[in-house]
């Protein structure tokens, strides 16, 4: 991710990532589900579980898997870099899930 040795530099990176990830899969899915054939009931809640059950495998697999297994890629980066940079994940999926709301302009 970065070069730094604080814990709250990799927890804001997370958020970032997050918000992106979030802002821009939500919009994503609705258009790939609307565009999709055979599918006509989908409502919101549904477009919001599926945005984020693919946001959380893409963002949160591999830090979950080494901090789970003990896998560190690098010998400084500790489990306190890893938990910092999950809960900045989850933080950030969740913002990012509000702005690709009021973005998709879903009600």
């Amino acid at each position: 991710m970065n070069d730094s040795f604080y814990a709250t530099d990799y927890l804001v990176a997370g958020v970032v990532v997050g918000i992106l990830a979030g802002a821009a899969g939500v919009p994503l899915v609705a258009t790939l589900l609307d565009r999709l054939p055979g599918v006509y009931t989908i409502n919101a809640w549904q477009i919001l579980a599926l945005s984020f059950a693919l946001l959380a495998i893409l963002l949160l697999f591999k830090p979950l898997l080494s901090l789970i297994f003990d896998l560190c890629s690098t010998p400084r980066l500790g489990k306190e870099f890893i938990i910092a940079s999950l809960v900045g994940r989850l933080i950030g999926i969740s913002l990012g899930l509000l702005l690709g709301i009021s973005l998709t302009g879903m009600t």
